[in-house]
């Protein structure tokens, strides 16, 4: 599962693709711990803003870590954001689901603590996905009011 992640993750082309990228073939990092990810909320029409977050990325050096945070079905990123972590490694990412998300698709939200050593930047966390159920298509924008508005009193 953590392959498939960070797969659909490079191709996003944030900073992770040019790490996973990066890497020697014959270099095999281990697998990050795999840590809880809390979305709020957990269903909701496109266009919603999910607030994702977590604790414990690379609490040990929190001023050289950030967090990739993603919407995906099993085979592509539809959003991704990044960020920085607090000093005590916890961070909070909103990210929003795309307008024109199919409400009978399988989405989940996941994310990657990455700590950036210098030279090279490593997957120091992996968050479990969590499933989002997308309720319908977003809300139409408002109908403009016609005419120009009129004061009394």
């Amino acid at each position: 599962m953590t392959v498939r992640l960070a797969a659909l993750a490079a191709s996003t082309g944030l900073a992770l693709a040019a790490t996973l990228v990066a890497a020697p073939a014959d270099a095999q990092q281990p697998e990050p711990e795999l840590l809880p990810l809390t979305i709020t909320p957990t269903s909701g029409p496109g266009g919603t803003v999910i607030r994702a977050s977590g604790t414990d990325c690379a609490p040990l050096q929190p001023s050289a870590a950030f967090i990739q945070v993603y919407f995906a079905d099993e085979d592509e990123v539809f959003a991704a954001v990044e960020g920085t972590v607090s000093d005590n490694g916890t961070w909070l990412r909103e990210i929003p689901v795309p307008g024109d998300a199919n409400p009978t698709a399988a989405y989940s939200v996941f994310a990657t603590c990455f700590v950036d050593i210098g030279d090279s930047i490593e997957r120091a966390a992996e968050y479990e996905a969590q499933p989002f159920s997308v309720s319908g298509p977003a809300a139409a924008p408002a109908a403009p009011v016609p005419g120009a508005p009129v004061f009394t009193g």
